[in-house]
């Protein structure tokens, strides 16, 4: 790319250069007609004594120049000329190069057209760059509006265009709302924040046959952390698998591609989440509402058979102000970055998760401080890494990812080593913004941490750039809700029971206005309220449910959140968790299967399979099951599965698979006895639960790999609780395939 920029630099350098030589030739070579107007007889001057000849040229050669001779005088020097007669301007003619010879011209017109050519097309790969890291819906408004369209219709323009920087070819969507739609009667539902929450909940609610509509007040939908942390990890893997195969300076092509490519790849995932969004929800029949300020007169004791005693909402834009009833309403306005007063934030320097998206549009620095030890910290950790950034986590062990279990903590820690991701577990005294001087630019600032050790020492930091992640803060200002006796909890988050309600009836809120920070624990917690509002047989549906496969995950009731809803980390390797861990079972009192408990493991390492040595080799699944003694009318006890862990690539994909073994409750060995796809990651989850059952001391099957039995024999001697299996009974996975080898033959 840079032969490219110099190559065009050189045309447009050129081209301006034979333009200007052509112009001047054109204009300065004499030709004939030049010559023959110049060239005038001369005229004489006749002085006394002598006579002298003077040719007379320039704009007084064709003027009236004659001379009398002057009187002679005794002294030889008085001589008085006489006065020429002054030209006048029109007796002056006006001199003409008169026509060059046509190839000068030939010259000077295609040396112009190449100069002009270079520049046009200089100025608008400037034009498009400046378009893609600055304004990421420039080509929506670019747009327009060319034609009328209805409020529910997402418009297109009729030529194709490319999305933001060029990035991908395709139609760009109008995302403006020209007017409000009409709003006839009360709805039954109103959604306040087109999030994954929000969303999710009026998308249900209106297949239940519900009257909604849902309030945004940006036209770009969706989390913006959760969007932009992808798309930071998607550029960061495809740039630095074309950097692979390019070879050579891998640091100066991951900075010149990461600074063309980034900000149109991010340009253009936001747009098509947006029309994405937009397209679900008027499918759907929802009413859109796109506001610049929604104010909620909530009713403490709403009747829905009387109009006048249901909530109100109200939204208003610039001339228009719209107010109408609904019987209830669902709060899912999200989070946004914590600012703490402490923390001096700066332009491009210091940072939060917000503002790293665009900081990181400009391109990418060469060192990183994270303050912070959650999710969002350690994604952007992981991705910048890879991608040849320093990074430093400034956070302490004991806070680090304490929502996984520990298994995959430790394994996420060691691949922070690997990476040479330096965590500091200092605490931190002072953050500055480093030194400012005239002309200073924000760029050129390098800010600085001082962090004090535990023997009473400073160390100093000086990172090109610090990220700010220590939380974030609900969305819950600005609505009316402390006005209408909405309780909150700390951090500004909406107070819900377990049916995601708050201390007011008919209002609900779900998402990060609860807590949480999962996008799929919104989601789910946004399906509940409406399957609890619109679907009647819902609770009969569940209870056959819990009768078919026994209890499911509770929900909590201080965030609302599932123990059944996955957690996926887009890190470098990605890691997913869905279920129970080993330290949480332990902590109602459960006990592993060594110590004669009820608690099996299983695990499976992605390197076991052709398809995850392909993949990379590191990673592993870890399947957490729980013994349960059989029942009248079941021959064998069953290992059931309470929860998977992942940490490899493709986790946040295979996690899905394993969320449904947690929800439905599968056994062990229903997912051993099910065929799946060869040459598929999918297949870890049959070795991880056969190795669970080799680990079980409950499993006639463990019992027949250890003694090497008959296999009528060992089904035939199976007890429910048999003696607690001793080191040699504990076979892994590939231990067994030798027994089998060996009692084969």
């Amino acid at each position: 790319m840079a032969h490219t920029d110099n190559a065009r630099n050189g045309l447009l350098l050129g081209g301006a250069l034979l333009a200007a030589t052509g112009l001047w030739l054109a204009a300065t070579t004499p030709n004939e007609g030049t010559r023959l107007f110049t060239q005038v007889p001369a005229v004489a001057i006749r002085a006394p004594q002598t006579s002298v000849t003077t040719p007379v040229v320039g704009p007084y050669a064709r003027a009236d120049l004659s001379m009398a001779a002057a009187p002679f005088t005794a002294d030889p020097m008085d001589v008085t000329y006489a006065q020429p007669k002054l030209p006048t301007r029109s007796t002056v003619p006006r001199l003409s190069t008169g026509p060059s010879a046509p190839w000068q011209w030939l010259v000077a017109t295609l040396s112009a057209a190449a100069a002009c050519s270079a520049f046009f097309h200089w100025l608008g790969r400037r034009m498009a760059q400046k378009d893609a890291e600055y304004a990421p819906f420039a080509a929506c408004a670019a747009a327009g509006k060319k034609e009328e369209v209805e409020v529910r219709t997402i418009s297109f323009k009729k030529a194709p265009t490319k999305l933001m920087g060029g990035a991908g070819n395709g139609n760009v969507p109008d995302l403006n709302q020209y007017a409000f739609p009409k709003a006839e009667g009360e709805y039954d539902l109103v959604v306040v924040g087109a999030g994954p929450g929000g969303e999710a909940t009026a998308v249900a609610a209106s297949r239940f046959g519900a009257r909604v509509a849902i309030i945004e007040s940006r036209r770009a939908f969706g989390g913006p952390t959760g969007l932009t942390s992808k798309a930071v990890r998607e550029a960061a893997k495809q740039i630095s698998a074309t950097c692979d195969a390019l070879g050579g300076n891998r640091r100066l092509q991951m900075k010149m591609f990461w600074q063309r490519n980034f900000a149109a790849l991010r340009s253009e995932a936001e747009v098509a989440q947006a029309a994405e969004s937009r397209g679900r929800l008027q499918r759907s029949g929802v009413d859109l509402y796109i506001s610049d300020k929604t104010i909620l007169d909530i009713i403490p004791d709403p009747d829905p058979a009387d109009l006048d005693k249901s909530h109100k909402v109200t939204v208003t834009r610039p001339k228009t102000n719209l107010k109408f009833g609904t019987r209830n309403i669902c709060i899912a306005t999200g989070s946004r970055a914590a600012r703490p007063d402490t923390v001096p934030f700066m332009k491009d320097r210091i940072v939060d998760s917000t503002e790293i998206c665009s900081t990181l549009a400009m391109g990418l620095p060469k060192t990183c401080g994270i303050i912070g030890g959650g999710i969002i910290a350690v994604e952007y950790a992981t991705v910048l890494a890879s991608v040849g950034v320093g990074i430093t986590i400034f956070c302490n062990k004991d806070r680090f990812m304490t929502m996984l279990p520990r298994i995959l903590r430790e394994s996420l820690l060691a691949q922070l080593n690997n990476l040479h991701i330096l965590l500091v577990e200092d605490e931190i005294d002072s953050i500055s913004p480093g030194e400012t001087y005239l002309g200073c630019k924000p760029r050129d600032m390098c800010p600085s941490i001082k962090c004090k050790t535990k023997s009473g020492s400073t160390r100093m930091f000086k990172p090109e750039l610090i990220l700010y992640s220590g939380g974030r803060d609900a969305n819950s200002e600005g609505l009316n809700l402390a006005e209408c006796g909405i309780k909150f909890a700390k951090y500004g988050r909406i107070a819900v029971n377990d049916n995601y309600e708050t201390n007011m009836p008919g209002v609900f809120a779900v998402g990060d206005v609860i807590g949480g920070g999962l996008a799929s624990a919104a989601a789910q917690g946004g399906r509940t309220v409406s399957t609890n509002l619109f679907a009647p047989k819902a609770e009969q549906a569940e209870l056959q449910s819990s009768a078919l496969f026994g209890t499911s995950g509770a929900s909590s009731a201080s965030g609302g959140q599932s123990a059944d809803v996955p957690l996926t980390l887009w890190t470098i390797p990605e890691i997913a968790s869905v279920g129970v861990s080993v330290e949480q079972l332990e902590a109602q009192g459960e006990t592993g299967w060594e110590d004669g408990g009820n608690i099996i493991v299983g695990y499976a390492r992605f390197d076991e399979l052709a398809r995850g040595r392909l993949a990379g080799g590191q990673g592993f699944v870890q399947i957490v099951a729980m013994h349960t003694p059989a029942k009248d009318g079941q021959k064998a006890a069953t290992h059931r599965i309470v929860g998977v862990h992942i940490i490899g690539s493709g986790a946040n994909e295979l996690i899905a698979l394993g969320a449904l073994m947690v929800t439905t409750n599968t056994a062990c060995e229903t997912i051993t006895n099910t065929p799946f796809a060869a040459v598929t990651l999918t297949q870890l989850f049959q070795l991880a639960t056969d190795d669970a059952l080799c680990n079980s001391p409950y499993n006639a099957m463990s019992k027949l790999r250890a003694t090497k039995v008959p296999l009528e024999n060992a089904l035939g001697e199976s007890k429910d609780a048999p003696e607690p299996a001793t080191a040699e009974t504990k076979l892994t996975a590939s231990e067994r395939r030798s027994a089998e080898a060996a009692a084969s033959k």
